[in-house]
């Protein structure tokens, strides 16, 4: 199978137009219903264009009329919402398992479902997930003839082709991202703690995917080992000036920051640990949730692998923190579910090597979406996605 980037979420190189259609999806998503003379004050956009970007939507079924504003004089004027019939699916292959949720336009939840998964080949994958999409609609209820778009979100660039063979099968608009680069816009979009702020989000379940958003600015990791800036006016740079550096603390240094590895590696040197029980003897079945597990019941072990796994993490972070001046960090992929077992080292870290007047005010907080983070994510790209290319 061969990546195109028409499969591929956008995110640079916007059109003036592409950029005036997201302002105004980003509006209605914001406020509901909405006039287009509020369209036309909030946005800057006059209200020819505005009416002319209106009549597309309605075209292609994105938006209704839904009824008539209050009015001080004149005529009444009509009310634009987003079409509520309209459904996303966003759909996250991970390492173990793969993950389906259906949506609506604003992304509010009406169905989900899980399967556990391996990767193996690429046909396989792209069967496996036929067969998820297939088991949402069953247990949702919906025909395909509701979905209006997919979102794809994987753990490697490698899976890219797979958007075009969920297309070509399912006769959908399919769109794809990492995984990381999902859940990070899925805090940004749905975590209220994260909407208003400049974020830096650490997604832990491929040893620290980042993605930091500030200022119009996103930049995170475009491949292994490669650094990507997407810039106030769109350009697109890979390993540019300093950047490529910089990415040294960008990069992955193990799945879920090798906590599972390392309990293996502890448990065949023959050290006592509870994690053996929670296993139940099965060593090859020992998790990241296993081990976090066996450190909330005490075990030592355990705790310190956790422990070090914060330290770590925390070191990362406070170093983005001085390069990046993010006023929020939300860690998820998994690792937030040890709670302060993990974010005791990675603040104690930060107050240590962070600048006192970049951290000083900086929340560290887990992510708010757990273990829909990336599927949701991947259901708001598709969601923008749709209007980006009206």
């Amino acid at each position: 199978m061969k990546t195109e980037r028409k499969n591929l979420f956008t995110i640079s190189n916007l059109s003036e137009r592409e950029r005036k259609n997201l302002e105004i999806f980003d509006l209605m998503t914001r406020r509901g219903a909405v006039s287009r003379t509020d369209i036309s004050k909030e946005t800057g956009i006059n209200m020819v264009s505005v009416a002319h970007y209106i009549k597309e939507f309605i075209d292609k079924g994105l938006v209704l009329e839904t009824g008539l504003d209050v009015s001080s004089g004149g005529r009444k004027p009509e009310l634009i919402e987003l079409e509520s019939k309209n459904r996303i699916m966003g759909i996250d292959i991970g390492l173990t398992e793969a993950r389906a949720t259906l949506t609506d336009m604003l992304i509010r939840v009406t169905e989900k479902v899980n399967i556990p998964f391996r990767h193996t080949g690429e046909r396989e994958i792209a069967d496996h997930s036929l067969k998820l999409i297939e088991g949402l609609l069953k247990k949702s209820g919906q025909s395909k003839d509701s979905i209006s778009a997919i979102g794809v979100g994987v753990t490697s660039e490698a899976l890219f082709p797979l958007a075009g063979a969920i297309e070509e099968a399912f006769g959908k608009r399919t769109f794809i991202a990492r995984n990381y680069f999902c859940a990070a816009f899925g805090e940004k979009a749905l975590n209220p703690k994260a909407a208003d702020r400049d974020i830096l989000y650490v997604h832990s379940d491929l040893g620290v995917g980042v993605v930091i958003i500030k200022n119009g600015i996103v930049l995170g990791p475009a491949a292994e080992g490669e650094g990507a800036i997407i810039s106030d006016d769109n350009s697109f740079r890979k390993g540019e000036g300093s950047i490529s550096e910089k990415t040294k603390y960008l990069r992955p240094w193990g799945s879920n920051l090798e906590i599972a590895k390392t309990a293996r590696r502890e448990v065949a040197r023959g050290v006592g640990t509870k994690i053996v029980a929670i296993v139940k003897g099965d060593i090859d079945s020992i998790s990241m949730d296993s081990v976090i597990e066996a450190a909330k019941n005490g075990d030592q072990v355990a705790s310190e692998i956790v422990a070090s796994a914060g330290i770590n993490l925390g070191l990362r972070i406070a170093y983005l923190i001085n390069l990046f001046y993010p006023q929020i960090v939300v860690v998820g992929g998994g690792t937030e579910k040890a709670e302060d077992l993990v974010f005791g080292p990675i603040k104690k870290m930060v107050e240590r090597l962070a600048l006192e007047k970049k951290s000083g005010s900086l929340e560290i907080a887990p992510g708010a979406l757990g273990e829909d983070s990336v599927s949701l994510g991947a259901a708001s790209l598709a969601a923008r996605e749709m209007f980006l290319r009206a």
